[in-house]
């Protein structure tokens, strides 16, 4: 809104400037065709807004306001904050989740929601056991990007904030009537699809501001629905090992000397994955505003937000028999003992990485997860100031919020082959800095 009314002033000008440096004509000419409208569209006025935030802020400070926020098509806050500078996010199912502040962990970043410190966590796929997150850290995928007006990074701290931010302190804002002039209304939907989901994903946003001379109420809402497919080569917990009793003898004194070194680190287990994701999220917030007097302000600002996530996971993993690496022997969970596995060919890097190996006699298995969760949030803030005395000023703010977790489905499924004359599978796996492939060369339904 602001940026329009200055592109019009600037438009103004230019044409009233126009008008004054053209020519005289006689009464009794044509009048000259006219021009057509020349369109100037541009974000100056939301530079400008963020510009003066971070100029009135008495410590580093960084801003972004509702035009970057709308500028971008950002899947919730972390990606929105991502643009800031000193900013670093991690990101999970293809979306950013936790924001990292001047080189620190999530752990060190306080959050706060219009003016209250909340805590509103989820639990992450890469903790196979299912377990949900129990720190401090905040999880910025549960709120859509478009629900706010305004967020600050504070980097340093002054006199009238609370300690517990020592990387810093992240403001969120939500929308509020007096931020807009009048009767305000908007709507926005998009759409999207993944090539391998091929699924439609809808996103929608909505906003109605009315103001009423000292009095005004908003209402603001967001919905989307996400479906991605991640597939690929997954290796997990490296760590060094030697041969352990593998059959080594078919690679080259060079290669049987590296190994039983114990300087080479091979990966507990390498996996061709499939992990699905389907996410909805929804968002409402709700805002009043009065002014009582011209020196006192109150606000009363809602927040509901609800974010579910299904994940399926399907897994053929093949590892060493001992359950610790490809090499030495063992027994599997459902207690069939396997011969120590046979290294055909091994290549490593300058870390002593091993990159490729080819194995034969490895247990061969697979996994499937099946993991439902609801993350629900809600908040209730009270806020206001009154000048007491000119150049004394009292502030306030009181409210409640309430952050549930729920997970009422998580399935983990084994198979392994189990079936008298087969000794495990053979395969091959190669690792690159940027991709790997994995081949496994063996029929698990024949001996």
């Amino acid at each position: 809104m602001w940026t329009k009314r200055s592109l019009w002033l600037v438009s103004t000008a230019i044409a009233f400037g126009t008008m004054a440096a053209q020519p005289a004509y006689a009464e009794g000419e044509p009048a000259a065709s006219p021009e057509n409208d020349i369109v100037v569209t541009g974000f100056r006025a939301s530079l400008q807004g963020a510009r003066d935030v971070k100029r009135n802020a008495t410590i580093i400070q960084d801003s972004i306001v509702a035009d970057d926020i709308a500028a971008f098509p950002d899947l919730n806050l972390a990606e929105a904050l991502q643009r800031l500078p000193g900013v670093a996010i991690n990101r999970e199912a293809g979306e950013g989740r936790r924001v990292s502040l001047r080189g620190l962990g999530p752990d060190f970043t306080r959050v706060q929601l219009n003016g209250m410190e909340v805590l509103g966590n989820v639990d992450s796929p890469q903790d196979s056991r299912g377990q949900g997150t129990r720190d401090r850290a905040f999880d910025f995928n549960i709120f859509a990007a478009e629900l706010f007006n305004r967020v600050d990074v504070r980097k340093s701290f002054s006199a009238e904030q609370t300690e517990g931010g020592l990387a810093g302190t992240v403001g969120l804002y939500t929308a509020r009537p007096f931020d807009y002039e009048g009767t305000k209304v908007a709507f926005s939907a998009s759409a999207g699809t993944n090539t391998l989901t091929k699924d439609f994903q809808p996103r929608l946003t909505g906003l109605v501001s009315k103001n009423w001379g000292d009095f005004g109420i908003l209402v603001s809402a967001a919905y989307s629905h996400r479906q991605t497919r991640e597939t690929g080569v997954d290796t997990y917990r490296w760590r060094l090992n030697k041969a352990n009793g593998s059959d080594i003898s078919g690679l080259t004194q060079e290669e049987q000397d590296k190994i039983n070194s114990g300087e080479l680190r091979f990966a507990r287990g390498n996996r061709l994955s499939v992990w699905d994701s389907t996410q909805d999220r929804l968002g409402v917030t709700a805002s009043a505003q009065w002014n009582p007097a011209e020196t006192v302000h109150l606000t009363l600002d809602g927040l509901y937000g609800k974010y579910k996530a299904d994940r399926f996971e399907t897994h053929l993993a093949s590892r060493g028999s001992g359950g610790s690496t490809w090499l030495g022997g063992g027994q599997t969970f459902a207690g069939v003992t396997y011969p120590n596995s046979t290294i055909n060919d091994i290549e490593w890097n300058d870390q002593n990485e091993v990159t490729y190996l080819d194995v034969s006699g490895a247990q061969t298995a697979t996994e499937t997860r099946i993991q439902k969760t609801t993350n629900t949030f809600k908040q209730l803030v009270l806020s206001g100031d009154a000048e007491i005395v000119p150049g004394l000023k009292a502030t306030f703010l009181g409210g409640i919020e309430r952050s549930s977790y729920d997970m009422p489905v998580d399935d983990h499924f084994y198979t392994e082959v189990k079936r008298p004359g087969f000794s495990g599978g053979s395969f091959h796996l190669a690792m690159q800095p940027y991709r790997g492939s994995r081949g496994l060369h063996s029929n698990c339904l024949r001996p």
